[in-house]
């Protein structure tokens, strides 16, 4: 099997350009993962090494979780600034303009399994492709 989003006669259909500056240091290539372990286990302390280690590839980041007070998000706004690094409570979040100019962001949402409506959610991840 291969990739066919790989071929150069599908590659002139995708209008938007990834950029991603610092690939030869992180690696990482993919627009979407999911990070998962217990509570305590350090994804959030992962999460703001990936980012630092991915500065200059996303125009705004945007944190979307239940406290707005966590230490390291606080740390990770102070550092970026407030117009680079948002942390909002997912009652902020705003649905996605029907249409647009692409923006390379990076949208996390911290700890949403047992939220009973995930409808946003389910859109950033679908038209987040």
């Amino acid at each position: 099997m291969y990739n066919a989003y790989k071929l150069k006669s599908v590659q002139q259909f995708n209008n938007a350009e990834y950029h991603n500056p610092r690939f030869e240091e992180h690696r990482i290539s993919e627009k979407h993962m999911v990070i998962s372990a217990k509570t305590g286990e350090g994804k959030t302390n992962f999460l703001i090494s990936m980012i630092a280690r991915m500065s200059g590839t996303f125009e705004q980041i945007i944190i979307v979780c239940k406290f707005e007070q966590e230490t390291l998000y606080e740390w990770l706004v102070s550092r970026l600034g407030e117009d680079a690094c948002k942390v909002i409570n997912y009652s902020q979040l705003e649905a996605l303009p029907k249409t647009g100019e692409f923006r390379q962001r990076m949208i996390i949402f911290d700890d949403f399994c047992n939220e009973k409506n995930q409808a946003l959610i389910s859109d950033y991840a679908i038209r987040a492709r």
